[in-house]
């Protein structure tokens, strides 16, 4: 009986040990959906984007030097768009990188705050104030809304 409770405690120590070790996924809600009031498809010049390795602390802030503005997603497309956008997983991960690079959206919220999430040429996703100032880093998007061809005239190629 001792080595069963010695073996049970021993598996479920390693798979806390497996399983706990993993950051936790994030999810847009619907509520920080309605905020987001144009979304714009934009490309970043910054070939100096850097991998971060899950170091949060080393993203930078937002540039808009190094924004252009390629196309503001058309007000018939936008709620489509924010209908799957609750469904896309954002995940930190040794991929991630410490600013955007090349083509990347831009969500901006009705107070200013904006997300920013690249997918193209480097992997990326960050929230920012008004000024460009880091909020909060939500690593890279995994599943979900990266097919901005359906939502754009401008179409791109992954």
């Amino acid at each position: 009986m001792r080595k069963l409770s010695v073996f049970i405690i021993l598996i479920s120590l390693l798979l806390f040990i497996f399983t706990g070790c993993e950051p936790m996924l994030y999810r847009l809600n619907e509520k920080d959906c309605q905020n987001i009031t144009e979304i714009q498809l934009i490309y970043y010049e910054n070939p100096e984007a850097a991998k971060i390795n899950r170091q949060a602390d080393r993203v930078i802030p937002f540039d808009f030097e190094k924004m252009q503005i390629i196309e503001i997603m058309a007000e018939e497309k936008k709620a489509d768009f924010l209908a799957v956008l609750p469904n896309a997983d954002f995940w930190p991960n040794d991929g991630e990188y410490d600013s955007p690079n090349g083509y990347s959206l831009r969500l901006v919220y009705d107070d200013g705050k904006f997300i920013v999430v690249s997918f193209y040429e480097c992997t990326y996703a960050a929230l920012f104030d008004s000024e460009g100032k880091i909020i909060k880093n939500y690593g890279l998007l995994i599943f979900g809304a990266d097919d901005s061809n359906q939502y754009f005239i401008t179409q791109l190629s992954h």
